[in-house]
């Protein structure tokens, strides 16, 4: 038996130090060639004579990535170990690594003379008269003013907007993260909006009237200030939300097959129907809504705490978060291969990274021109 899966024996029967977890980072930090990958798959595929403990794995991974804040004079193990190789120990801990539920086939086939760096905080900001400002590329501070509301950015990947008092004239703002962007703002009101990629969202610059209404494609994440006397509006396509201070993700991206709606905390109201928390309101293209109870939370927001999450999705289903995220053009020759896919991949990983996790279920691919990704059987 070779060292890791000593190492991870002593971790499943609870015998490991915090020695131990090191010398596991240790391993797979300076695994260059993609071995420990294979090792870590083959401990977890194993059969063994009791159920396989998913909680416990978990809190494994978890342990293991802590173990230098419990132990802070131990050696360092670098960022990029944390980037690569702890996402591929969450991936296992979690799901038993990105398994697809058929036999294996051919042979990887992998060609990637280059890779593709992840998307990052990236956007663009188009004010009321129509200027344009590339966010990215600008300094902190203010940016400019909407009648007596002033827009500031706070950092790299958030933008405030402050109305004082006094908000004077209301002008509408547009907020557009490219594919491979996102942002954060915090609106006039001090609800706070998280774009992903390919994502937008239109709103006033102060919230006047009897309610508040914004209008939002892509996906978004939004944790709307309380405020019964103004109630709070989302319009996303055909669909609108009615909010009654809360926190939820919307999933509006017209590639998908559904408008989702999943509600984390407080109450909305789509379609007429209220949703409580831990509930998903899925809305065809036809408009049939479908009520969805005890949805997967976690993975409806994975993508805001930096993560790919998935739960039996298909290959254009990844493919095209993937898209999104890398800013790459997906292409398929000949039949799309029937994959099942379960599990998480930190969206801090470069594509090549993440692919060579995905190859494990024998996806071939090649990429072209740069950003071009060819599927093939």
């Amino acid at each position: 038996m070779n060292e890791l899966s000593n190492l991870l024996e002593l971790v499943e029967k609870g015998m490991a130090s915090a020695r131990d977890y090191q010398r596991i980072r240790e391993l797979i930090n300076n695994d260059e060639s993609g071995e420990l990958i294979e090792q870590l798959h083959a401990f977890h595929s194993r059969e063994v004579d009791h159920p396989y403990d998913h909680a416990y794995w978990d809190q494994a991974v978890k342990e293991i990535l802590q173990v230098d804040k419990v132990a802070p004079k131990r050696h360092f193990i670098t960022y990029r170990w944390l980037r690569y190789a702890a996402a591929i120990l969450a991936i296992i801990g979690s799901t038993t690594y990105l398994l697809y539920h058929q036999k294996p086939t051919n042979n990887i086939a992998i060609n990637v003379p280059q890779d593709i760096q992840p998307g990052g905080n990236k956007a663009t900001l188009t004010l009321g008269n129509g200027t344009t400002i590339v966010l990215d590329s600008a300094a902190n501070g203010s940016l400019a003013q909407q009648g007596n509301t002033k827009i500031v950015k706070v950092d790299a990947g958030a933008l405030s907007y402050n109305s004082g008092v006094n908000p004077g004239e209301v002008l509408y703002n547009t907020i557009r993260t490219p594919k491979g962007g996102q942002y954060q703002i915090i609106l006039a009101d001090g609800s706070k909006v998280w774009l992903n990629a390919e994502s937008s969202i239109r709103f006033p610059t102060a919230f006047l009237g009897k309610d508040r209404r914004v209008t939002v494609t892509g996906e978004v994440y939004m944790e709307i200030a309380k405020n019964a006397a103004q109630p709070f509006s989302v319009q996303a396509g055909a669909n609108t939300i009615a909010v009654l201070g809360t926190s939820f993700n919307i999933n509006a991206y017209t590639d998908e097959a559904v408008v989702s709606t999943t509600l984390i905390d407080g109450a909305v109201r789509v379609n007429g129907n209220i949703l409580k928390p831990g509930q998903q309101a899925r809305i065809s293209k036809a408009g049939d809504l479908q009520l969805v109870n005890n949805a997967d939370v976690s993975q409806a927001i994975a993508w805001k705490n930096g993560l790919f999450s998935f739960t039996d999705a298909d290959l254009p289903t990844v493919m095209r978060q993937l898209s999104r995220w890398y800013n790459i053009e997906v292409v398929y020759e000949g039949n799309v291969p029937v994959r099942a896919f379960n599990g998480e991949i930190g969206r801090g990983l470069t594509f090549t990274q993440v692919m060579k996790v995905l190859s494990k279920t024998h996806v071939n691919y090649k990429l072209e021109n740069g950003n071009r990704v060819i599927i093939y059987p």
